[in-house]
């Protein structure tokens, strides 16, 4: 039970931020862009409820999901995002630039496929000091797996049994291309791990209880055997690529297909499938709601970065 509510909490933790922000965003305080995790929460929470603190996270653009879920401080993440001096990145970073190593939450880039390198290389320290107690956790998407770096990462993590856990959110869209004008028709994202002899499995990813149950028996496999693996989830945005507003009206995405997909919400799964658990799941969202209200409420009082901290933290 602890662990289903354990699901619930970071699922609704993410879906009610990312709301919030939505209702905030017109007030032009939050001048970052901001990709929402709007029907991919289920991943996250399903993922970093069956790993250990000691794990290791990367992540990407669409990152809310990756950082809440890891435990990282939701204040950090909204203050974060209104620029602010005492966000996740000092205030100069904005949506895609989080970080929390306190619950080793290694960052989070814009750039396409840029952390799949970062990450292995983690992984790859972790084995040069024996860190053999970890693994390393990497989220990306479709668009990710037609870089060089992601081949790249596989083969070497499996040239040097890595300890990785390579998590592919495939949303079936780059922005506004679907698969079918950027990769062959016959072609399986999970299936190429083969070619590195690298296990992986393909699930859906609007069930974080079967999610959280795969994501323990991958982790043990991990950890015993020395080995990466990759674990490919389809999932859906409900929202703009970049932004807070709808864009079905473009008409470039099917609309038997966004039907479909908004059935598949990990809220609604997981309020079905343990109804014994509403009151609880209510109790969960009445916390969450007055704690992130409170910090929306508080951030409006919070300084942005002195002007004296304009060049620090800057590597080039």
């Amino acid at each position: 039970m602890k662990n289903i509510l354990n699901l619930y909490y970071y699922t609704y933790l993410t879906r009610f931020i990312d709301q919030q922000i939505i209702v905030e965003y017109p007030k032009q305080k939050i001048r970052c862009p901001v990709h929402l995790s709007l029907g991919q929460e289920g991943i996250a929470s399903g993922v970093s409820v069956a790993l250990k603190k000691k794990d290791m996270v990367m992540s990407n653009h669409r990152s809310h999901a990756h950082y809440l879920s890891k435990g990282c401080s939701i204040k950090k993440f909204i203050y974060e995002i209104y620029g602010k001096k005492n966000g996740a990145s000092g205030g100069k970073g904005g949506s895609m630039h989080l970080i929390d190593l306190s619950k080793n939450f290694f960052g989070s880039t814009p750039i396409v496929g840029s952390t799949l390198p970062i990450a292995t290389g983690l992984a790859f320290s972790n084995k040069i000091k024996k860190k053999d107690d970890r693994i390393v956790v990497i989220y990306f998407g479709d668009g990710a797996f037609e870089t060089g770096n992601f081949h790249e990462c596989l083969n070497f993590a499996s040239l040097h049994d890595l300890k990785i856990l390579f998590v592919c959110e495939n949303n079936f869209f780059s922005v506004y291309s679907d698969l079918n004008v950027r990769q062959n028709k016959q072609l399986k994202i999970f299936k190429t791990s083969k070619n590195y002899n690298i296990d992986s499995t393909r699930m859906m990813g609007y069930q974080p209880d079967l999610i959280y149950n795969k994501t323990k028996e991958i982790r043990n496999n991990i950890i015993k055997n020395s080995r990466p693996f990759l674990l490919e989830l389809l999932t859906y945005r409900t929202i703009e690529h970049c932004g807070t507003n709808h864009d079905d009206n473009l008409n470039y995405r099917d609309k038997k297909q966004i039907n479909f997909w908004k059935k598949k919400c990990p809220i609604i799964y997981m309020r079905k499938k343990f109804n014994y658990l509403t009151k609880d799941f209510d109790f969960v969202e009445k916390k969450i709601d007055a704690k992130v209200l409170k910090v929306f409420s508080d951030v409006q009082k919070e300084s942005y970065p002195d002007k004296s901290q304009l060049k620090s933290n800057i590597y080039a």
